[in-house]
């Protein structure tokens, strides 16, 4: 190897250089030529044996030197095959165990339904218990008595049903059974004492005593009514109550016996038919507590039956779900042993992965480190190039992250140039016509002046040949034949027409000639009446076209300083920014009353047209800010403008809508027009340009403002309808004149 430059000092014992053009020696354990071989044994001639030149044996070469990353790779390799031959067999017989675990749990499902439908049995012979238990009285009853018992004693006998009960259950249920034959029997059998017979005895009773409308006294008849009453009410009383009416209905009855027999009733030697009558309705209260306790005797019985039955179906539903959770931990804990299996197999590849991952990175790095080590023993590499490195790769990221920025920012700055460009292009040649128009409206006002007074003399001259029906007799001349006489008078109603029509043509040419502002050193004093009025003319047919009103509030006499175009601009600039939301707002909602007010007038003379010189817009009083005054509906129903005199010599101009509040794009853009920001948003003219043009319509009002009237807008927005802009002008004082 020839390294090319001057001689560098070695930096550790390891390394050394050579001069330019000599060869560099080889290693101490390289292989040596013959010539080599025989010029190191032979002392040189001229110079004499050097001790140093003495022959020594070549070193030993190690055999593995170069093999030692293939040996542990080959070693890794082995101990890999050994890993996945041992999780081959630890999942196979995870597997094998999952399997087992799969089955079981199918058999411990066919049993849980064994079990569920030895439960559903045990409930269908409980329904059938409860039917003994509740049929009714009567062949149909007994009947359905009959086969309910039946099925309940077959049901509760399966002998498929006893080996999966416990013996306590079976016991159980045997006494179950007995118990429900036992009630079965007593139920199917009539009892001694029954409704009817207490009904007989207090209907004996009843016949002897006294109606019950009859007044209480100490007869007998009165007594065996009190008697029958409570005795009836014993009848239906349970409990404690029994007792009392017991003692009460003795005492009545010992009362009724001290009475006596009726001599008349009974014979000599009989005995009287109301103390047999007495001594059967004693019993009654005997009776009903005898019914009473053989009624919770049974009621006993079959509440133990029912619970019985219950207990052992809740006994098997629970043994089979016993066997299901059992079968499912089962299968739970060897899908757990399969899964730990799996994460020990994936552990266990990516430890080798990553230990052979270490050893190939050791043998490939190892090489580099060795190169770099030898770079710094040659001075190449100090401790400072790192950092300084580190530092320029910093400044190249910040460099790139400014240059994209200054990139995006020059992209914005060209869409913007090429969207002014386009405006301004769209501008030219309404400038161009605007520059014409104060022209043309001189020569309009010129031609409409005659046509009105040619519309005036031929006036004259018809109504002296058709004067008019109040004239007097004596003024009269002669009248004309009919024809003439008709075509005149329609000739005058013409002209009167024609010249409303040249007043109301000659007033908007007017306005138009005033709001173009030809005039180089036009006044800087504003009559805010006569402009506003001006230009509320100009716009009013394209708002009422829209079906939008205008409304116009202003003190006559109030003059303000500033330049009249500039005003008429901004005022221009306002409402057509109201009436591109409204064009934006779909659908339109209007009013009924709105919509037939758009409707032309058919019945008109003229087709609906309007046929005077009048005003265009609605005056409204000086009072309250018309920006109050705003109609419920979304789309744009009305434009009001308003002038009103504030404190500090100023006028507060509000111009206002009741149209669709601005969306989103809109707000974000004029939130810029501050009067109090010098700047306003003339920065956001041409994004609003290219994205909201309701915004740039808004935008341009700012400028021509801030240029012509030396103030701002100050726009309000409304949280769901409407905008107001507000302009505070300066009053004119005599001063500025002068």
């Amino acid at each position: 190897m020839i390294l090319q430059g001057p001689r560098v000092e070695a930096a550790d014992a390891g390394g050394g250089g050579v001069a330019p053009g000599e060869a560099a020696a080889p290693p101490d354990d390289a292989p040596r030529t013959a010539t080599e071989q025989d010029g190191a044994a032979e002392p040189s001639s001229t110079t004499g044996p050097d001790p140093a030149a003495t022959p020594r044996p070549p070193p030993a070469r190690r055999r593995w030197a170069n093999s030692g990353p293939g040996l542990i790779l080959g070693l890794m390799a082995a101990l890999v095959l050994l890993a996945m031959m041992g999780a081959a067999v630890l999942i196979e017989t995870r597997l094998r165990e999952t399997r087992g675990a799969l089955e079981a749990v199918r058999v411990a499902q066919a049993v849980r339904g064994d079990r569920s439908a030895a439960a559903r049995q045990l409930d269908v012979a409980r329904a059938m218990a409860r039917q003994v238990r509740h049929a009714p009285t009567g062949p149909a009853g007994a009947e359905s008595r009959r086969t309910a018992m039946v099925q309940a004693t077959v049901l509760l006998g399966d002998p498929i049903l006893r080996p999966w009960l416990t013996p306590a259950r079976r016991a159980d249920l045997d006494q179950a059974r007995a118990a429900l034959d036992t009630l079965a029997a007593a139920r199917a059998r009539p009892g001694a004492v029954d409704g009817v017979t207490i009904a007989a005895r207090l209907d004996a009773l009843a016949r002897l005593a006294a109606p019950p409308e009859a007044p209480r006294d100490s007869s007998r008849a009165s007594l065996l009514r009190g008697l029958h009453d409570v005795l009836t009410r014993a009848a239906r009383a349970d409990g404690p109550a029994l007792a009392v009416l017991e003692q009460e209905a003795r005492l009545l009855a010992a009362r009724a016996i001290a009475v006596g027999p009726d001599p008349a009733a009974t014979p000599d030697g009989a005995v009287d038919p109301v103390f047999a009558a007495i001594e059967a309705a004693l019993s009654i209260p005997a009776l009903r507590t005898a019914e009473r306790a053989s009624a919770e005797q049974a009621d006993a019985l079959w509440r133990q039956v029912d619970a019985t039955v219950a207990g052992a179906a809740e006994d098997l539903l629970a043994a089979g779900d016993t066997v299901m959770l059992t079968a499912l931990d089962r299968q739970r804990m060897r899908l757990d042993h399969l899964s730990r299996g799996w994460l020990a197999v994936l552990l266990g590849a990516l430890a080798v992965a990553v230990a052979g991952a270490l050893v190939i990175g050791a043998s490939t790095v190892a090489p580099l480190v060795r190169l770099g080590r030898r770079a710094r023993g040659l001075g190449f590499g100090d401790a400072g190039q790192g950092q300084a490195l580190a530092e320029a790769l910093t400044a190249m990221e910040g460099l790139r992250a400014r240059t994209t920025e200054a990139e995006a920012d020059a992209r914005a700055a060209r869409a913007d140039a090429r969207v002014l460009r386009s405006a301004l292009l769209g501008a030219a040649p309404e400038a161009a016509l605007g520059r014409s128009l104060t022209t043309v409206a001189q020569e309009l006002q010129s031609v409409l002046g005659d046509i009105r007074a040619h519309a005036t003399l031929a006036r004259h001259e018809c109504e002296d040949l058709v004067p008019p029906d109040d004239a007097p007799r004596g003024r009269v001349p002669r009248p004309l034949p009919p024809t003439q006489d008709r075509a005149a008078r329609l000739i005058v109603e013409a002209c009167a027409a024609l010249r409303d029509h040249c007043e109301f043509a000659a007033h908007l040419v007017g306005a138009l000639r005033h709001l173009a502002g030809a005039d180089a050193d036009r006044p800087r004093s504003i009559d805010l009446t006569r402009t506003l009025e001006e230009t509320l003319s100009v716009l009013a047919p394209r708002l009422r076209a829209l079906g939008a009103s205008v409304r116009l509030s202003c003190n006559e006499s109030v003059v303000v300083r500033g330049d009249p175009v500039a005003l008429g601009a901004v005022l221009f600039y306002v409402v057509e920014g109201a009436v591109l939301r409204a064009e934006g707002a779909l659908p339109r909602h209007r009013s009924p009353a709105l919509a037939e007010a758009q409707e032309p007038d058919t019945d008109a003379p003229d087709g609906g047209r309007r046929s005077s010189g009048g005003p265009l817009f609605d005056r409204m009083s000086a009072g309250p800010d018309a920006a109050d005054r705003r109609a419920p509906h979304p789309g744009l129903n009305g434009v009001s403008v308003a002038a009103v005199l504030e404190s500090g010599g100023r006028v507060r101009l509000s111009i206002a809508d009741d149209g669709p509040a601005p969306g989103p794009a809109i707000r974000a853009l004029v939130r810029n027009l501050d009067p109090s920001r010098p700047e306003g948003g003339a920065a956001d003219l041409a994004p609003a340009l290219r994205e909201a043009p309701e915004a740039a319509a808004l935008i341009l009002a700012d400028a021509l403002a801030r240029a012509g009237l030396g103030c701002g807008l100050d726009v309000l927005v409304g949280e769901d309808w409407g905008l107001t802009v507000r302009l505070y002008l300066p009053l004119h004082a005599i001063e500025d004149d002068a």
